[in-house]
């Protein structure tokens, strides 16, 4: 497997992480409950999160909200608008909102990166690792009257110690079974990298569902060698873990089908990206 210099990691991590938006909330006392990306495609803006996060999004249209202005002191929720998810989200675990708001996504485009479909990529068979980034509800604390969210990031390989016919197998009955048309695996790292590039021992990891999940491109020529984040195109969304063993996202192609129900011209230019 391919070796990465610790200035290499860093560049890669510290990339990823300008695209993934806390969402907090202040329904049962302030926290963060859920990870995001923001694309833009067509002429509109959309929220990217897991399934179950944007749920909780449609039952508290006003209780949940990006963090922004003077340091991301102020809580700017979304309110009522269109929202897509799979019937059986449950499976699929993705979920696409619509910002309406101009205002919102000039703001949110102050803190964090947009993605375009540019950034999105198929994922290959000789992938070996993936990064992401999100906020874990271990590393949130309320400060006064809002909500300060710790970033958390991996770099980690693609999961390697069981089939997933074998992962089915030794499932708990209470788990969707994964699907390889459906799902990625990455394998659950010993440590993670905090915001400042301190190492953090595995802590609960509640809050990181909906993280933008990068893939890291072979360069056998290597000549992104000074440029590692240039290998890094958007695969897909963590949605879920298993302790110790892996950490489940769903592929953005299924994101992509559900743009079909939005925005048709959307949707191409999504699945045009996704099979270079």
């Amino acid at each position: 497997m391919e070796q990465f210099s610790p200035w290499q990691r860093e560049m890669m991590l510290q990339h990823i992480a300008k695209f993934a938006v806390p969402l907090v909330q202040e329904v049962q006392g302030a926290s963060t409950c859920g990870t995001a990306s923001v694309l833009a495609v067509n002429g509109h803006h959309y929220l990217i999160t897991a399934g179950h996060v944007l749920k909780e999004l449609k039952e508290y249209p006003d209780g949940i909200g990006v963090p922004l202005g003077k340091s991301r002191a102020e809580a700017w929720t979304f309110g009522d608008g269109l929202h897509v998810m799979p019937v059986d989200y449950e499976r699929f675990d993705f979920g696409v909102f619509r910002i309406d708001s101009p205002e919102l996504t000039a703001l949110i485009g102050q803190h964090w990166r947009i993605i375009v479909p540019d950034d999105l990529g198929a994922l290959s068979d000789n992938v070996e690792r993936f990064v992401f980034a999100g906020y874990p509800t271990a590393r949130s604390y309320s400060m006064g009257s809002h909500v300060e969210s710790g970033l958390l990031s991996l770099f980690a390989p693609r999961y390697q110690k069981a089939t997933f016919d074998e992962v089915n197998r030794n499932k708990h009955s209470s788990v969707i079974p994964v699907d390889p048309t459906v799902d990625i695996l990455v394998e659950y790292p010993d440590s993670f990298t905090g915001a400042n590039g301190q190492q953090i021992a595995s802590i609960e990891l509640a809050g990181i569902s909906g993280s933008p999940v990068w893939a890291v491109r072979p360069d056998p020529m290597r000549l992104l060698v000074e440029s590692p984040h240039q290998r890094l195109q958007l695969v897909g969304i963590e949605t879920s873990i298993k302790v110790g063993d892996y950490v489940r996202a769903k592929r953005w192609n299924l994101i992509a089908t559900a743009f079909k129900q939005i925005d048709v011209s959307a949707a191409e230019e999504i699945e045009r990206c996704l099979a270079r």
